[in-house]
């Protein structure tokens, strides 16, 4: 199971897709901090899903990608 859920991810995104989008860059931003390795049970993924929920996240569409 997705937490949060998918329907409370998908207020804060267009669509699923940039919704993906968003959580794998922050996922790789996360692994490259080192901070998954202090919190053990979070994986990477998940804190990104829940930045976005909490309103830590933005992002801006542009021609050629998402920023």
């Amino acid at each position: 199971m997705i937490h949060p859920p998918l329907d409370e991810l998908l207020k804060y995104a267009d669509n699923k897709y940039t919704l993906v989008t968003i959580a794998a860059k922050r996922a790789r931003q996360i692994l490259e901090e080192g901070r998954a390795n202090d919190e053990c049970s979070i994986k990477p993924v998940t804190s990104a899903f829940e930045e976005i929920v909490n309103g830590k996240i933005k992002f801006e569409r542009t021609k050629t990608a998402i920023k």
